[in-house]
Order: C-alpha cells, then sequence, then structure tokens
C-alpha cells in the first residue's frame, strides 16, 4: 500500500490514472491537468522529483505539499540513519583503537 503511494510521487507519468482516487477531487483535478501537460512530462525528466514538486506548487498545491511531505519524510529518516552510522563506525575505530593501546600498554608492563 505505501508502495503505491510513492509511486505516483516519484513516477507521476508513467503509472495509472487511477493512482489518485477518483473521490479526492482537488488532488485528481489537478492530477489529470498535469498528466496532460507534454511540457512538463520533459520538465520531470530533467529534474529531480523533490525539484520537480517543488515547482508545481504554484499550480499543483495539494499534490505537490502531499509530494513533498514523504519526499522531506523519507530524506529526512536517510540522513537521520545515515549520520548514525557514521557516529556508530567513528565509535566502532575509536574503541577498536584503544583497545590495540590497551593491549600495547599491557604488554610494556609486562616486560
Amino acid at each position: 500500500q505505501e508502495t503505491a503511494t510513492l509511486q505516483w510521487i516519484i513516477h507521476p507519468f508513467s503509472v495509472p490514472d487511477d493512482a489518485i482516487h477518483d473521490d479526492d477531487f482537488p488532488a485528481k483535478e489537478e492530477w489529470i491537468t498535469m498528466r496532460a501537460n507534454e511540457a512538463l512530462k520533459i520538465e520531470f525528466q530533467n529534474q529531480n522529483a523533490d525539484s520537480f514538486w517543488i515547482s508545481r506548487l504554484p499550480d499543483s498545491p495539494t499534490l505537490s505539499k502531499r509530494a513533498l511531505k514523504l519526499l522531506v519524510s523519507f530524506s529526512t529518516t536517510y540522513l537521520c540513519e545515515k549520520g548514525f552510522s557514521t557516529v556508530l563506525g567513528m565509535k566502532t575505530k575509536k574503541e577498536d583503537s584503544l583497545e590495540c593501546c590497551k593491549r600495547c600498554q599491557a604488554g610494556t608492563f609486562n616486560h
């Protein structure tokens, strides 16, 4: 379900027309108008998804806000996890280095 939700954001011109439900009127109207515009298809191919949806804010505010909310959420989570992994890697290297120093000191004191 969540993957289907994201598909219209990252592939807006290649997903089925029913990616936005008919009962979601403001979004569906923006969706139909946007997908009928050949110039926007080209624009989308020449930008990343973030930039495209930001550029659509004036003309497709409902769709753009939804798309950006999910894109920002994903980006924030990704950056947080990447930062955590980096810190964990640094901590592990430092601990390994300290362990080596402890072994060296223990060896020095044993002689």
